[in-house]
């Protein structure tokens, strides 16, 4: 396989594709709705990473995920766990993800798009600390923008996001 990574450049045209093929898979009787969180949800909410080697989602057991997620991977050469809800076995998952997650766009009348994003981002990369991840930069990145863009996050804000999850 030749894919290296989703980037701020790619990483729609493969959720676009995915929109396509579930809608294919299921003649559009079960919309869905994702949330991204990780890489993914950073690429779409901020500017300071470059990528990120798959994309986490969580949603709703649908029996036309897998396909959708395979036949894209098909298309494009990529692995089949390009899509992944792996996240779902560390310690940064939580069922209130749903609860706090932002409405990101819409695609095909079929899928929904949230993303997770500043201090539940971070109080999931805390949750999750990786030394061998981007876990602390991710962290520093998101703290970092938010200032530049003089939205600073508050302490208490990131407790009780840490708290919520």
């Amino acid at each position: 396989m030749s894919f290296e990574n989703f980037n701020k450049n790619n990483i729609e045209n493969y959720l676009n594709d995915f929109a396509e093929e579930y809608k294919k898979t299921n003649n559009k009787d079960y919309p869905l709705k994702i949330i991204l969180v990780g890489g993914a949800s950073i690429l779409l909410n901020y500017n300071f990473r470059e990528s990120t080697k798959d994309i986490d989602y969580l949603s709703p057991p649908s029996p036309f995920i897998e396909e959708a997620i395979k036949n894209t991977a098909k298309k494009h050469n990529i692995g089949k766990d390009w899509l992944n809800n792996d996240f779902r076995k560390s310690l940064s998952y939580s069922e209130k993800l749903n609860d706090v997650s932002d409405f990101y766009k819409n695609i095909s009348d079929v899928l929904e798009i949230r993303t997770v994003n500043s201090e539940y981002l971070i109080a999931m990369k805390l949750m999750a600390y990786r030394s061998y991840k981007n876990d602390l930069s991710d962290i520093a990145g998101i703290l970092m923008e938010n200032n530049e863009n003089n939205k600073p996050l508050k302490k208490q804000n990131i407790e009780n996001a840490v708290v919520t999850l």
